[in-house]
């Protein structure tokens, strides 16, 4: 197996057939600087942070109440608990939603 290319290659294939051939069949051996230890710290990492994500967009959808203004057509954000008002769509929504959809 090849060690440090930054791609880590099956046992039988070096680097020109794994850049140019599709590699259905084939069984990966090693891969290089990356220990188990940092590969589990990494996805855990990225759980932890999805996470954080759906328990933010639950406390904002809980903070913030969406209205749409006829004269306009469109919809603003109002925040009862500050009596707040925004055109804007609050940035911890990012692409979730609040009702009424459109």
């Amino acid at each position: 197996t090849a060690t440090g290319t930054g791609d880590f290659l099956c046992d039988s294939c070096d680097l020109e057939v794994h850049r140019h051939v599709k590699r259905r069949n084939h069984i990966r051996t090693q891969i290089p600087d990356v220990t188990a230890r940092e590969a589990v710290h990494k996805i855990m990492g990225c759980f932890k942070y999805l996470l954080a994500r759906k328990v933010l967009v639950a406390k904002c959808r809980l903070e913030f109440q969406r209205f749409f203004d006829p004269p306009t057509k469109t919809y603003f954000y109002f925040r009862p608990s500050i009596q707040e008002t925004s055109w804007r769509k609050p940035l911890c929504l990012k692409e979730a939603e609040l009702c009424p959809y459109p």
